[in-house]
């Protein structure tokens, strides 16, 4: 039976105060008071049911708060894990992005040393090629000098100057000695040019 019935029941007219005490003023009748201790019984089983009701509506709303409570606590902590999460993912995005400029700029950094090297190379590969044609171009001339001297005939004007522009080139190539190539020709042309000129001075 529900709440509603009972209050419904409680309400009927026979379950009147006024109307059972008139039923017990009647004692004299015995039917009378039979029925009215009937009433009075079915009403105190009533009344016991309604406040069990009254209890479990208690209940029922104590439950329904705290259910409600957790309700509301599981909303704020559902919040709060998605705001770290958002928190963390922006800085996680930060931290990438930064990485990724930082790699950038290593790149960048690494290209212009590359570059840096490259042309370095170049400008080093050019002076070996001007600095072995030179070592050709003396080679050469010692060969003449040394043909001239055998042969015991005057150099000539042209190559008399060339002898003589030797020294200042010779002395050109000691700033070309940390060239591992020009530095082993340039051994190899001063003794060369030590052993010409002994020979020349024996046969003077």
């Amino acid at each position: 039976m529900s709440y509603e019935q009972v209050i419904n029941r409680l309400n009927k007219w026979y379950y009147n105060e006024v109307f059972i005490a008139v039923l017990y003023m009647g004692w004299f009748l015995f039917f009378s008071l039979i029925f009215a201790v009937i009433l009075s019984f079915k009403k105190s089983q009533l009344l016991k049911m309604v406040n069990r009701l009254n209890k479990e509506i208690i209940n029922c709303e104590a439950h329904l708060s705290h259910l409600i409570y957790q309700i509301e606590n599981k909303e704020v902590m559902i919040n709060e894990i998605i705001k770290d999460a958002e928190k963390q993912a922006v800085e996680s995005i930060t931290d990438l992005l930064n990485e990724q400029l930082k790699q950038k700029e290593e790149l960048k950094k690494l290209e212009d040393e590359i570059e840096n090297a490259t042309a370095k190379v170049d400008k080093v590969e050019k002076q070996i090629n001007t600095q072995t044609n030179k070592l050709e171009k003396i080679k050469k001339l010692y060969r003449a000098v040394e043909y001239s001297i055998n042969n015991y005939q005057e150099l000539s004007e042209l190559e008399s100057l060339e002898l003589e522009d030797l020294c200042p080139t010779v002395v050109l190539k000691i700033h070309s000695m940390d060239v591992k190539s020009l530095r082993k020709a340039y051994k190899e042309n001063e003794k060369t040019i030590n052993e010409l000129l002994i020979k020349y001075e024996a046969r003077s």
